[in-house]
């Protein structure tokens, strides 16, 4: 946040601390936490294993969101400003939520890798191909996801734009990505992938 102050999530807790490390708040979650997005306006979105939650720059939760059952284990969530969109990551699947109707069912997009693998409940499991990260360009309303041998740029309409074979620069990535929007410019863990 502007204030200088830090929200850290762990399990079932999230901790909302000062620039010194002191306690501002401390909110316990009704599910485990998967990955935090702070938007522009402050506002911090909670991506739980079943749902998500909205959170004021405060820390009151304003809403909750279920998450369609087929999702399976969600890992990754991004807020796009500029596009209007919150996006939402599993395995193979993406979702694109209109942050001004939440209440609308999201845009479902399967990346097209690699076919991943459902288990007995008929969720993904990981797969060969899934996905790794996701980055959001803040200038552009594009999102920036990887899977393990692709890079894609995703339009705020959800076409995908371009796709990029990692394997040709000789690196698979992790998750430590970071976009530079300026230069455009895309990190993996200190190295420049492209840009």
């Amino acid at each position: 946040p502007y204030d200088g102050s830090l929200w850290v999530g762990g399990e079932k807790t999230l901790l909302h601390l000062t620039p010194a490390g002191q306690t501002l708040a401390i909110w316990a979650a009704p599910d485990h936490l998967q990955a935090l997005a702070l938007a522009t306006d402050e506002s911090l979105w909670v991506l739980a294993q079943k749902q998500l939650l909205p959170l004021s720059a405060q820390g009151t939760v304003l809403a909750g969101y279920a998450l369609p059952p087929f999702m399976g284990e969600t890992k990754y969530i991004v807020v796009d400003d500029l596009g209007g969109s919150l996006w939402v990551a599993a395995s193979h699947t993406l979702l694109q939520f209109s942050l001004t109707d939440m209440g609308q069912p999201p845009r479902t997009m399967t990346i097209p890798v690699d076919q991943p693998k459902t288990n007995n409940a008929g969720q993904e499991s990981d797969a060969e191909g899934a996905i790794t990260a996701l980055v959001v360009d803040p200038l552009r309303a594009r999102l920036w996801l990887t899977t393990q041998n692709q890079l894609f740029l995703i339009d705020a309409n959800g076409a995908v734009l371009q796709s990029t074979d990692l394997s040709t620069v000789g690196r698979q990535p992790t998750q430590n990505f970071a976009l530079e929007p300026i230069s455009m410019s895309f990190w993996d863990g200190g190295h420049n992938l492209l840009g």
